[in-house]
């Protein structure tokens, strides 16, 4: 779904829907491919979601904060054959692994 940031939601666009995401501390997960943007796809960022939500947050000591994540493309950064993608979740730590 694509977004953008605004400084405040008094005047949004039609078709276009306001919401308000609560400040989170949140693991950066890179994806680059040496491709257009165009041509990433659910298979290849599958690979990185795998690791993700199966390998790294049990070894990490945190825990997912809320259900969503957002992913980010500095276009400034695309060229036809590289892209980078950063997905962002947010974490909290977890209590359980004795940490506070």
């Amino acid at each position: 779904m694509p977004s953008l940031q605004v400084h405040d939601l008094s005047q949004i666009p039609a078709g276009m829907k306001g919401i308000t995401i609560a400040a989170h501390k949140y693991v950066a997960f890179r994806f680059i491919g040496f491709f257009h943007p165009n041509d990433i796809n659910g298979r290849q960022v599958g690979r990185l979601l795998v690791h993700m939500y199966s390998k790294w947050i049990f070894k990490s000591g945190f825990k997912f904060a809320d259900t969503f994540r957002f992913e980010y493309i500095d276009t400034s950064l695309s060229k036809d054959n590289y892209c980078e993608l950063d997905i962002y979740q947010p974490i909290m730590e977890n209590a359980r692994n004795g940490l506070s």
